[in-house]
């Protein structure tokens, strides 16, 4: 079952990833430390709690962020529209 379901699977891995790595909602609740937060959390409390900052290290934050998903995405592309798109479609 598990060969058939392997598409599938590997479809949820990649969108719980995705979200794990831009977790925002969670992290804001339990961490309060500046230093052990994470980096979209970071971004925000610069953002927020320093009153700013340079706005090109704010966007490079973002892009840091932005990077990993979208090489995930890049490299595991096919495995995605296997499990999203393929399962209606028999071989």
């Amino acid at each position: 079952m598990v060969p058939l379901s392997w598409p599938a699977i590997s479809a949820v891995m990649i969108v719980t990833g995705q979200y794990i790595w831009n977790d925002f909602f969670w992290p804001n609740l339990f961490i309060n430390d500046p230093t052990r937060m994470t980096a979209p959390l970071a971004l925000y409390y610069q953002e927020t709690a320093l009153g700013g900052g340079e706005i090109g290290a704010i966007f490079a934050g973002m892009s840091i962020l932005a990077v990993p998903a979208v090489i995930a995405f890049i490299l595991l592309q096919r495995k995605l529209m296997e499990g999203i798109g393929y399962r209606g479609i028999s071989r």
